[in-house]
């Protein structure tokens, strides 16, 4: 599993392999994505290697938008404990 950037505890972490691995496909540069979504020119840089807070929102919708995703593409779900649509086997993992 790749890097992400741990979020509000809500079981939904940013993962940044998504996001690089989306990028690469399309072949956009990381300063032009960032351009693209309004972010500082090494905000990509930095959240393809797990530093910093990760995107926000609103840079997390563009980027999808931009790389042709679903937002939910770009995250991971970390917790299924606390979600009965999620077969029990998921929610019960430890």
């Amino acid at each position: 599993m790749g890097r992400r950037a741990k979020q509000p505890d809500d079981g939904l972490e940013f993962d940044f392999t998504k996001l690089r691995t989306q990028r690469r496909r399309l072949d956009v540069a990381q300063r032009e994505l960032a351009a693209l979504i309004g972010a500082n020119a090494n905000a990509v840089l930095d959240w393809e290697k797990g530093r910093g807070e990760g995107p926000t929102l609103k840079q997390a919708i563009r980027a999808a938008i931009r790389l042709g995703t679903r937002i939910e593409d770009l995250f991971a779900v970390t917790d299924y404990s606390g979600d009965s649509r999620w077969p029990r086997r998921h929610r019960e993992r430890d």
